[in-house]
């Protein structure tokens, strides 16, 4: 019994998977309409530029793994007090204050930026009273 590997190449990566499915020796066959059910020993030899962008059963191909590096120490926490500095090197802008909430300031913006339904129509005959 084969098992297999679904496959959904992005959208501009279709055509070109589908050219490489039909080089494969079985050919490979669509299984839904955007993808492939490729067999278990053949997805080593896909070409990693058809995968970029596709989905392997269910999830998103991020390409080869690269071993990532450790992440820099922290010296320690940083108290209320101090000023911190960010990454680029310059103070943090100051924190703006809150905005003014006052019931007056909503419904100026509320009646100038609110636009009135127009009535429903109704298609009820209306009874006519003798």
């Amino acid at each position: 019994m084969t098992e297999y590997i679904h496959i959904e190449p992005e959208h501009r990566q279709r055509g070109p998977f589908a050219l490489w499915c039909l080089q494969q020796d079985p050919m490979i066959q669509t299984a839904t309409a955007t993808g492939f059910d490729v067999p278990l020993d053949l997805y080593p030899t896909i070409p990693v530029g058809l995968l970029e962008g596709a989905y392997v059963d269910g999830y998103r191909y991020g390409g080869p793994v690269t071993p990532a590096q450790p992440p820099e120490p922290v010296s320690g926490p940083v108290e209320a007090t101090e000023t911190a500095v960010t990454e680029t090197g310059s103070e943090p802008a100051p924190e703006t204050s809150t905005p003014d909430t006052s019931l007056e300031v909503i419904s100026a913006l509320t009646s100038t930026t609110t636009a009135k339904r127009a009535p429903r129509r109704t298609n009820r005959a209306r009874k006519v009273t003798e």
